[in-house]
């Protein structure tokens, strides 16, 4: 009995195995990326208000970072350029969207870093293949 059961574990795993292996997914042409900005976040609650919602799901992994904010010395002197404050410019996170509702992105865990909204924040959603297939010339959308 007990080798009977062995064996068909082993049978129903490798035909698993086996079937996702023959589920590829092929990719071609202009990669599109899904990406907004980010006008609120109540890191408390790991939740962020976004101008539209449109291609982020439950699950998804997504790149938040803060590309803008930081304050430079503008005086006429040799400290011209020198950064005075970074206002989180340069902050980034991986996160897992746990929830969408209306404009709103939750996440599963609470932020790490601190963002500063005045500076230009996006979340970038991250694509997830499993058994990718290459099948041409890639391009990135301009």
């Amino acid at each position: 009995m007990t080798k009977f059961f062995i064996r068909i574990t082993f049978i129903f795993f490798f035909s698993l195995a086996t079937w996702n292996l023959l589920e590829s997914q092929e990719l071609t042409g202009t990669i599109n990326y899904t990406q907004t900005s980010i006008t609120a976040i109540n890191a408390n609650n790991a939740e962020v208000t976004v101008p539209n919602t449109t291609g982020f799901t439950i699950a998804d992994r997504v790149l938040i970072i803060q590309v803008q904010g930081a304050v430079i010395n503008t005086t006429n002197s040799s400290a011209f350029g020198d950064i005075q404050d970074y206002n989180g410019a340069g902050n980034y996170e991986i996160a897992t969207v746990c929830s969408v509702s209306g404009n709103q992105l939750v996440f599963e865990n609470e932020l790490l870093n601190t963002y500063d909204p005045a500076g230009v924040i996006q979340v970038i959603k991250i694509p997830q293949y499993s058994n990718l297939n290459i099948t041409g010339t890639l391009t990135a959308s301009a």
